[in-house]
């Protein structure tokens, strides 16, 4: 058990350590997407551990019922250097705001949790974001009123999460693996051209081996950073609901290799995708189809983008399955609001 934070005769809000990992893990267990593709999001066996080696460290706090010791909700903010306008700064992602359903009385308490993040979130970041799905009208209802001694949630862009289907064709680009030559200079150079980028193409799990690049007369066009992170994060694929469901049930859902249900997914994600802006839309879209065949059997890509990204409309003629959010910047300072919508805003798969 870790600090107590704030407790009464019913609740404690404790923050967090290694012995709560089970807990939090139980919290997970009983959220998933109710979506066409019905998935759950899981951090692996250890979420805590997940959390604080996602990149630079997090805060994960808990609250816990007295009569029962039941943990009943978490939320977990994870840090990341990034770019904001074009300098780096170090930025919270609020994450894992869970609630167990059965404790729902106790709600207030888990905006008390919210609260008393930002007290212990500030030591480590000057700006925060949070994502909220598409389809949870009460949440963004409830996130955006503005209310005292609450955070202001300031709706930036929609996010979305593609999940990419097996392919199994020739390539049509030259694309070249774990050659660096000119890579690094090349997200220097690209990524502060957005918001909530990167800072580095070497993140956890990074190898030279998973780099992919499309060059035109030597020049890096295009990278990504294939990476395959199940220890601290995967995906329990629970069944496919509306349009998907007969089109799994079909001869045609074996052909695309649709993931069986009821099953964990194998997954890859793609990273640190970049464009040099010259490169036209269509070999944009035509690097992302080929970077598709490198998955191993019947792996799920998973590839982030927001509604600002260049590349947004097109992803259409790609990926006809996605889970879309709205992101917010977080703004504990009521007289200083954080707009990040001067530049693109970059979605990090990995970051999410």
């Amino acid at each position: 058990m870790g600090k107590v934070l704030y407790e009464n005769k019913d609740i404690s809000i404790e923050l967090a350590d290694e012995s709560d990992s089970s807990s939090i893990k139980g919290i997970y267990d009983q959220s998933h997407y109710a979506h066409t593709l019905d998935v759950q999001f899981n951090r692996g066996d250890d979420p805590y551990y997940s959390f604080q080696h996602e990149d630079e460290g997090a805060v994960t706090i808990i609250a816990r019922e007295k009569k029962t010791s039941t943990c009943f909700s978490a939320v977990s903010c994870v840090f990341h250097m990034m770019y904001i306008d074009g300098k780096i700064r170090k930025v919270g992602y609020l994450n894992g705001l869970k609630i167990l359903p059965e404790f729902h009385r106790y709600i207030m308490y888990f905006f008390k949790a919210v609260t008393l993040m930002e007290e212990k979130a500030k030591e480590h970041a000057d700006i925060f974001y949070a994502t909220i799905l598409k389809e949870a009208k009460d949440t963004q209802a409830t996130f955006e009123k503005v209310r005292d001694k609450m955070p202001v949630y300031m709706k930036q862009c929609l996010y979305s999460s593609y999940f990419l289907l097996p392919r199994h064709k020739q390539r049509k680009l030259n694309i070249e693996r774990g050659n660096l030559d000119g890579v690094e200079s090349f997200y220097n150079e690209n990524l502060p051209r957005y918001n909530l980028s990167p800072t580095s193409f070497k993140k956890y799990g990074y190898k030279d081996e998973n780099l992919f690049t499309y060059r035109e007369n030597g020049k890096v066009m295009a990278s990504c950073v294939i990476q395959r992170n199940h220890d601290i994060k995967n995906y329990y694929l629970h069944g496919y609901h509306g349009v998907l469901r007969p089109i799994y049930k079909s001869p045609l859902g074996k052909l695309l290799h649709f993931p069986k249900e009821k099953a964990m997914v194998p997954t890859y994600n793609v990273s640190l995708l970049m464009f040099d802006e010259s490169l036209s839309a269509k070999k944009k879209v035509q690097f992302i189809k080929d970077i598709m065949t490198y998955g191993e059997g019947d792996e799920l890509g998973l590839l982030g983008l927001t509604s600002t990204d260049p590349l947004y409309p097109y992803m259409k003629k790609i990926a006809k399955v996605k889970l879309s959010s709205y992101l917010y910047t977080i703004n504990f300072d009521h007289e200083h609001l954080e707009d990040i919508s001067s530049r693109p805003i970059y979605g990090e798969i990995e970051f999410m």
